[in-house]
């Protein structure tokens, strides 16, 4: 795999690697990059409450042992963690909207593994 994500909830967010260390990953630009292929096609996440609807996992708070971090460090699989709403645990009957909200996103998403 050259990429992957991950679907939280608890924000309505891109966040890319790395999440352990304010050092920038090596692949940063791409990173960025790929986060905004997302968020761009996500209204509520692009005009929400992190610019352009990205942030850097550190940046945001530091978390140890991520699938994101190990994914990059052990495959060189640049993975994301999307969350897709600002309640942790949305009702069931918001999935038709979350997907609403997503599915061109993720198209996007997906499309950029074919970069470089």
């Amino acid at each position: 795999f050259v990429m992957s994500s991950n679907y939280h909830g608890g924000a309505l967010v891109v966040n890319y690697l790395w999440d352990y260390t304010y050092t920038l990953s090596p692949d940063n630009a791409a990173c960025i990059k790929m986060s905004l292929e997302y968020s761009t096609y996500n209204s509520p996440m692009y005009n929400g409450s992190f610019p352009q609807g990205i942030t850097n996992g550190a940046g945001w708070y530091v978390a140890l042992g991520t699938l994101q971090d190990w994914s990059y460090d052990q495959t060189g699989c640049i993975d994301a963690t999307i969350e897709v709403s600002n309640t942790k645990w949305p009702s069931a009957s918001l999935l038709p909207t979350f997907w609403n909200e997503n599915r061109e996103s993720l198209m996007h998403y997906v499309k950029s593994a074919r970069y470089g």
